[in-house]
């Protein structure tokens, strides 16, 4: 059932690209519609939501991982003010 919900995002290459962090490697799909980036170990078979920084790839908590692979591509990104770092930037701000 996740592979079929997964089907339903779509990436921005067919195969997905292959990452090297300490010494793992990693297996990663970025969804062009909603913006939601996807990853797993080679060594595993789950895809799990990640969040994408400039040198590092970090699994997000298991409870919105969970939520991303099991429901289908909501087909847009999520409003900038929902996003995390948004909320830091708006309360740093104040």
């Amino acid at each position: 059932m996740v592979d079929n919900l997964l089907k339903t995002h779509q990436w921005t290459s067919d195969e997905p690209r292959e990452i090297k962090i300490e010494g793992k490697l990693i297996f990663h799909h970025h969804c062009r519609k909603c913006d939601r980036d996807f990853a797993r170990e080679a060594s595993q078979a789950d895809w799990k939501a990640i969040y994408i920084g400039t040198f590092s790839v970090k699994f997000l908590d298991d409870s919105v991982g969970q939520q991303w692979v099991s429901e289908p591509c909501p087909g847009t990104p999520p409003p900038m003010a929902t996003m995390p770092s948004k909320k830091r930037m708006v309360q740093r701000r104040r």
